[in-house]
């Protein structure tokens, strides 16, 4: 299988404090800015409606490649690295990651 342009999709499930739940929307609304910067990122966060204190932070890559290259850049910039320090440290423990593709659907 030629994953090239599968879609590539990131899940991180985390769970904050009651009194640090405008604190993770306001650091997560200022850091997509820089997630997003090289292009085909797209970074949402959803937030729970039975335990709002749990929160998905969904980071979607156009294709495999972009993925890839945003994994080198979480090893090797340094400001990236400062931005998951930060996100790291509003969380009450360690976020659950998980990675998913999206199929063609319809495509045999």
């Amino acid at each position: 299988m030629d994953n090239s342009d599968t879609r590539v999709v990131l899940h991180l499930t985390f769970r904050v404090a009651k009194d640090t739940r405008g604190r993770i929307i306001d650091f997560v609304r200022s850091a997509a800015k820089f997630y997003e910067r090289p292009g085909g990122i797209r970074v949402r966060l959803l937030q729970s409606t039975q335990e709002p204190e749990v929160f998905i932070e969904v980071i979607e890559y156009d294709n495999w490649s972009k993925y890839c290259e945003d994994a080198a850049r979480l090893e090797s910039d340094e400001t990236m690295k400062s931005y998951i320090e930060e996100w790291r440290s509003l969380l009450l423990a360690p976020a659950k990651i998980e990675v998913f593709t999206e199929p063609a659907l319809g495509k045999n």
